[in-house]
C-alpha cells in the first residue's frame, strides 16, 4: 500500500517536471522536445543511447555472446550504485499514471546492471512504454531520485541494433583466455577452432596494449610422456605460427608447452581426452602506471 502510494506522489513530481535541481527530487530524464535514441555500434560493441538533458546518458550495450547491459552515465556527481525498482509506464500523451512492475535491477560501482529485467525493459520500449527507475532503498545523497527513459524513435533505432548484434565479433574480455581444442593425431583443426585464432589475430592486430600473448600446449596421456611433450609443444608452435602468418608480431608471442602434465579433467574417457588435448592462449593487457 505505502509502496504504491510512493510510486504514485513520485511519478506525479515527475510529469510537473521536477528536475535534478530541486530540493526534493533529482530527475534523470531527456526533455520531450529532445528525445533521441543514439546508435554508437563498432565490430565489438553496440549500444543504444539516450541523452539525458544536460545531466548523462542512459540506455543498453552488447558485446559478443553477453547479455545486454544496462547503463547510466551521470556528467556530473558519484556514480548511482545499488538496487533499483523499474516499472513500464504508459507514454506521456495517455495521460495516465498507470503502470506495471518489472522487477528490481542491480547497479554497479559503474551504474550498469545485467538480468532479465534489462530485456524485459527494451521490450516495453519497443511497446511504446516509458521506463521509470526508482531506488528500492534510500541512497545517501539523492533521497528521492529517478530515471526516465522515453520509448519516441527507440523502435526504429532497434533496427540498427539487431544487425549491429547479429554482426558482433568477439572482444577482449572474450579473448583474453580462449582454448583451442586440437582432434587426434595430426588432423585438420575444425573450423570453429580456427575462427577463434582468427578472432584473436583480428584483435592483436588492432590492440597495440597486449603486450604478450601467451601460448601454452597440452596433451592427454595416450602415449608415453616424452612424445606427449613434443607434440604439445608442436601444437604450441602451429598456434604461434597461424598468429604469425595472420599479421600478429612475433615478439609479442610467447610459446609453452607441458605434455599430459596438466589436464583440465582426468582422462578417463574419449571426452575427457577431447577436453585435454588443447592449446589456450592468454593475452596479457599492459597496465598503465597511476
Amino acid at each position: 500500500m505505502y509502496r504504491f502510494l510512493i510510486f504514485y506522489l513520485t511519478l506525479g513530481l515527475l510529469v510537473i517536471g521536477v528536475d535534478s535541481r530541486s530540493a526534493v527530487a533529482a530527475s534523470y530524464r531527456s526533455p520531450l522536445v529532445d528525445v533521441q535514441w543514439l546508435q554508437v555500434f563498432s565490430a565489438y560493441r553496440c549500444e543504444l543511447r539516450q541523452p539525458l538533458g544536460i545531466q548523462g546518458n542512459a540506455g543498453f550495450e552488447r558485446q559478443a555472446e553477453a547479455a545486454d547491459t544496462f547503463f547510466l552515465r551521470l556528467a556530473r556527481g558519484e556514480p548511482l550504485t545499488g538496487s533499483f525498482s523499474v516499472h513500464a509506464l504508459p507514454p506521456a500523451w495517455r495521460n495516465t499514471s498507470e503502470g506495471v512492475w518489472l522487477g528490481d535491477l542491480y547497479l554497479d560501482r559503474q551504474s550498469r546492471g545485467k538480468g532479465d529485467v534489462v530485456a524485459q525493459m527494451r521490450k516495453a520500449l519497443e511497446q511504446h512504454q516509458r521506463i521509470w527507475l526508482q531506488p528500492s532503498v534510500a541512497m545517501q545523497g539523492v533521497v528521492p531520485v529517478s530515471i526516465t527513459l522515453e520509448p519516441m524513435h527507440f523502435k526504429a533505432a532497434v533496427a540498427g541494433w539487431n544487425t549491429c548484434v547479429a554482426e558482433l565479433q568477439p572482444g577482449y574480455e572474450q579473448l583474453q583466455r580462449t582454448t583451442i581444442f586440437f582432434p587426434e593425431a595430426d588432423a585438420a583443426l575444425a573450423p570453429g577452432e580456427l575462427r577463434k585464432l582468427n578472432n584473436i589475430a583480428g584483435w592483436l592486430r588492432q590492440d597495440r596494449s597486449i603486450t604478450a600473448v601467451y601460448i601454452d600446449g597440452h596433451t592427454d596421456n595416450i602415449g608415453n610422456t616424452a612424445d606427449n611433450l613434443q607434440l604439445s609443444r608442436k601444437r604450441a608452435q602451429w598456434v604461434a605460427g597461424y598468429l604469425a602468418e595472420q599479421g600478429v608480431d612475433k615478439q609479442r608471442l610467447l610459446i609453452r608447452w607441458h605434455g599430459e602434465q596438466y589436464p583440465v579433467v582426468a582422462n578417463f574417457d574419449a571426452t575427457s581426452r577431447d577436453r585435454n588435448r588443447r592449446v589456450t592462449v592468454r593475452l596479457e593487457r599492459r597496465v598503465s602506471s597511476p
